[in-house]
């Protein structure tokens, strides 16, 4: 993603051709989406701009940034005082910590518009704003030899700067609140929840524990072992440990796997450890072996096709066209369908995705269609409803311009293999209350 090409930002294009609008916002009612961090906003104020929700306000006479010259350059450019979220703002962190170039600036003027420079060089100041300067250089001459991917250290500051900014800009939850609710540092939240928050990276979004204890309280035998094809973060792993469940998770991205496996330090003495893989979930069976071939539950969140791209590898389905995609989605349903037992769950957290013309794939209802095809039905649809945040903001002018409505969920799909009560009997009585934590 980084050697995407695009025109460089002199101050010749920006006044003549592109008008600097990476600096406005297609969906925000204002015009601007400018995030400003906390620790900006005092300095930003003292500039005469006024802050509201973590977000800049436009000029109510323009629609655009207040700091915007009449030639649409930045007046806080050359100053000690230009937001962060600014500069950095054509890269972000994907869910898997990898930085790449963000979905948006691929509509904008100056990608593949001559004289075209790969997206580390068109927008270096970025890198030596997130990095540091000597960090940035090596990563640059690194890209410039024909290197590929290459691990880089980025400052603690500059890490929890991108990830709130890009929670607000995303409308997820706020880095304060806890599974349980409350604050970080409140002394009420129970022991689990300590844990999981702990060994995430701060500020990072992760999957919903809350969500992924239900599923397997309500689906999953005690005791019992569960597949996850598109495993991606620690938490489903983490929560079926501490569950006393086994978990066997497959990912394609190496550094992902490995990020997972540093966080096993939490578990206790008594919790079975989760299993991750590094592979193609289209090879799901060889990957899971003998051991692992009859699951009990098949739980998962998949990529939402093209909506994020997480890799370049061409095995990463986010990068693959939705025809492609959903075939290879198609194979993985029917090769973890069949590593379930007869008589079990499955559940797959989904969302639909637009297209580049603004129309939904359906993927829901393909997903089901899937299911079906391996021999699963539709058993339950759930709706698990996403913390609101910034979607009035965003979704206020793609509404005005096009009638697309902001969403606010996911669905929450569960599928049948076999007896609905020999599942249920294979379950027991409803799991409820406190994970008793294992003795030290």
């Amino acid at each position: 993603m980084a050697r995407l090409a695009f025109h460089g930002c002199d101050p010749d294009y920006i006044a003549k051709t592109c008008r600097a609008k990476c600096c406005e916002s297609s969906t925000a009612p204002g015009g601007t989406m400018i995030t400003i961090h906390a620790s900006e906003r005092q300095a930003i104020e003292a500039e005469g701009g006024i802050v509201t929700g973590g977000f800049l306000s436009s000029n109510p006479k323009t629609a655009k940034c207040p700091f915007k010259t009449a030639a649409d350059l930045c007046g806080l450019h050359f100053t000690d005082h230009k937001p962060f979220g600014c500069i950095a703002s054509p890269f972000t962190l994907n869910a898997n910590g990898t930085l790449i170039v963000r979905n948006r600036y691929k509509l904008l003027r100056c990608y593949n518009v001559a004289p075209m420079v790969p997206a580390y060089k068109a927008f270096r100041a970025g890198l030596d704003l997130i990095f540091g300067a000597a960090e940035a250089a090596r990563i640059c001459a690194h890209l410039d030899s024909g290197g590929g991917d290459i691990h880089a250290d980025m400052p603690e500051r500059s890490y929890r700067i991108l990830t709130e900014n890009d929670k607000a800009k995303h409308g997820q939850i706020d880095p304060g609140l806890t599974w349980v609710g409350g604050n970080r540092s409140s002394d009420d939240l129970d022991e689990t929840s300590r844990k999981i928050l702990a060994a995430s990276q701060s500020g990072t979004s992760i999957f919903d524990p809350v969500l992924t204890e239900l599923a397997y309280r309500w689906f999953c035998p005690p005791g019992g072992m569960i597949l996850d094809p598109f495993a991606g973060g620690s938490v489903r792993g983490i929560v079926a440990a501490k569950l006393g469940r086994r978990y066997f998770g497959v990912d394609l991205r190496a550094e992902q796997v490995a990020a997972n496996r540093e966080q096993l330090n939490i578990l206790g003495p008594g919790d079975p450890a989760p299993v991750w893989a590094v592979g193609d979930s289209l090879d799901l069976a060889q990957h899971c072996g003998p051991e692992w071939a009859g699951a009990d539950f098949v739980f998962t969140c998949p990529p939402y096709a093209d909506l994020e791209r997480y890799s370049d590898d061409p095995q990463d389905l986010s990068t693959m066209a939705y025809p492609e995609f959903r075939a290879a989605m198609d194979a993985i349903i029917g090769a973890a369908a069949a590593l379930l037992k007869p008589d079990r769950f499955a559940c797959f957290v989904v969302g639909d995705v637009r297209d580049a013309k603004g129309n939904y794939y359906g993927f829901p209802g393909h997903i089901v269609q899937a299911f079906e095809a391996a021999g699963m039905r539709l058993y339950n649809d759930a709706v698990l409803v996403t913390a609101v945040g910034s979607l009035p903001i965003r979704a206020g002018r793609a509404f005005e311009s096009g009638r697309k409505l902001g969403k606010t969920h996911q669905n929450v799909l569960v599928f049948l293999k076999g007896d609905a009560k020999k599942a249920t009997a294979a379950i027991g009585p409803v799991e409820f209350g406190e994970i008793e934590e294992a003795a030290a």
